[in-house]
């Protein structure tokens, strides 16, 4: 993008900023569904179910019972915080390096004061960390979309953006929180292993279903899936199986990148 902007190359610029928005979101949102519904299995293998009980105000609860609600509201900062880190490379790429502190600070504004707010009150409690640290990594965020819309004259739709990963992200978490249910009642207890077994399969489920959804509704495009990890060979394989629209796009994306 730099490269782009240093030619005055502008429309290559702004197709690289869409692009990198739009990869960060379909990676970063199924994970962050999927983390939320499968939180308590996640806990459980890596930390146990064990621990001293904590005393609420609604009974003695296990430290699983506390940390599994945490975790997947927290989960849901993974979409947040992909794309802050991607709108500050994009921004220092626009020789922009200091909004992103801009955008920071006033996060952290913003997260001491919903910090100390929410965990005030008895209602929310613990679960006011998490819930500041999304409001700290929205706020950020929004602040970063603003700059960078202004900054490069382009106007960023969030529902054009990631509408059809999003749903494909929901049909995928489904999935893995269904195949959670199942086996935790088939094997009945929380083992570390049994949350082990659990996570795969529910973890293969919610990539199958949400690859099969994204093909099925278009979701993703040829050059987008070429921006991924070994994307070209991908790619090719999508498209010689049909499941994959093809465009000219990669021979213009080279001969550009020459140009670069």
């Amino acid at each position: 993008m730099s490269a782009a902007l240093a030619v005055k190359r502008y429309k290559k610029a702004k197709y690289y900023i869409f692009s990198s928005l739009r990869i960060s979101g379909i990676i970063a949102l199924p994970a962050s569904l999927g983390l939320a519904v499968l939180a308590r299995p996640a806990i459980a293998l890596i930390f146990g179910t064990g621990g001293v009980p904590i005393e609420t105000a609604s009974g003695t609860v296990m430290p699983i019972d506390v940390a599994a609600p945490a975790l997947s509201l927290l989960s849901l900062g993974i979409f947040l915080i992909s794309l802050l880190s991607t709108t500050n490379a994009l921004l220092q790429a626009c020789h922009r390096a200091y909004l992103p502190m801009i955008s920071v600070s006033i996060g952290v504004v913003f997260l001491v004061i919903a910090e100390v707010g929410l965990v005030s009150i008895p209602a929310v409690g613990i679960y006011g960390a998490p819930l500041a640290t999304l409001i700290c990594y929205g706020v950020a965020l929004a602040f970063n979309v603003r700059f960078l819309a202004k900054t490069q004259r382009l106007k960023l739709e969030f529902f054009y953006l990631f509408a059809k990963p999003a749903c494909c992200a929901a049909f995928s978490a489904a999935g893995a929180h269904a195949v959670n249910l199942l086996l935790s009642a088939l094997f009945g207890n929380e083992r570390r292993l049994t949350c082990a077994i659990i996570l795969l399969v529910a973890v293969s489920a919610a990539v199958a279903i949400y690859i099969v959804t994204m093909l099925a509704v278009k979701g993703i495009r040829e050059n987008e899936v070429r921006l991924l990890p070994m994307g070209d060979r991908f790619a090719d394989y999508l498209i010689r199986k049909g499941y994959l629209e093809h465009h000219e796009q990669r021979s213009s994306r080279i001969s550009d990148q020459n140009t670069l």
